[in-house]
């Protein structure tokens, strides 16, 4: 379940995570200038073991933790400097979601247009590609 959205001064959104497919992934990296914003869910403590199977740990992120005032601790998955690269750029899907995503949970206008403007490139796989492009369109 939702648990609202939540600003993170001190910190910035990023492209960088090196992904298994070879294109960039999202992170979080501490930037004191800047600002990210995300979404808080609230989850059963023994569905943290599925995220991470899927996003975490072995998977090129780390655990981490903040203490967000209105939520108490919440943890989130950051990519160590090793797994990033400034060079990679997402594929066209993956910065799609992303992008649906905040437009859906009502990301500030301004910052839903940082993501829009961050370069993105064509997957390659071209049935990967249509398979993820069909399910965003599934879920708009």
């Amino acid at each position: 379940a939702t648990a609202g959205v939540v600003a993170l001064a001190g910190w910035r959104l990023e492209f960088t995570k090196r992904g298994k497919d070879g294109s960039g992934k999202c992170n979080l990296r501490r930037d004191p200038g800047d600002c990210a914003y995300g979404v808080v869910y609230r989850i059963a403590v023994a569905d943290q073991a599925i995220l991470d199977c899927i996003e975490g740990r072995g998977r090129g992120y780390d655990l981490g933790w903040l203490e967000l005032p209105a939520h108490g601790p919440c943890f989130f998955y950051c990519a160590p400097t090793a797994a990033c690269d400034e060079r990679l750029r997402p594929y066209d899907w993956y910065h799609a979601y992303v992008l649906a995503g905040a437009r859906a949970h009502g990301l500030p206008p301004a910052y839903v247009g940082q993501i829009a403007a961050v370069e993105w490139q064509l997957d390659p796989d071209n049935d990967r590609r249509a398979e993820n492009l069909a399910r965003l369109a599934r879920l708009a």
